[in-house]
């Protein structure tokens, strides 16, 4: 067991706790934003399909495409980042392939 030897104590724990440590990483953060903005989009439209070209929100439009290409990629038995509870979170929203 790797936690046993961890140098990650409770205490220690707590203090990066009390600093607002970000416990996910860069990758997990980036992808919250972007459900985040997927769902406001989602609110203000009523569905999520968001436009190649969404000049309120460039990075969201870059997002879904990429997202897409991903699903694309994977269907075809490629590499793929888009994990199976990626795309069922995605489905459970209504994203539309």
């Amino acid at each position: 067991n790797r936690t046993t030897n961890s140098s990650l104590t409770p205490e220690r724990i707590s203090k990066l706790n009390k600093l607002s440590f970000p416990w996910t990483t860069r990758s997990e953060q980036l992808w919250q934003e972007r459900i985040n903005d997927l769902m406001e989009y989602k609110r203000k439209h009523g569905d999520c399909m968001v436009p190649r070209k969404f000049p309120p929100n460039e990075q969201l439009a870059a997002w879904v495409a990429t997202q897409r290409k991903n699903y694309n990629r994977r269907e075809k038995g490629q590499p793929s980042p888009l994990t199976v509870a990626r795309i069922q979170e995605l489905e459970k929203y209504g994203f539309v392939w």
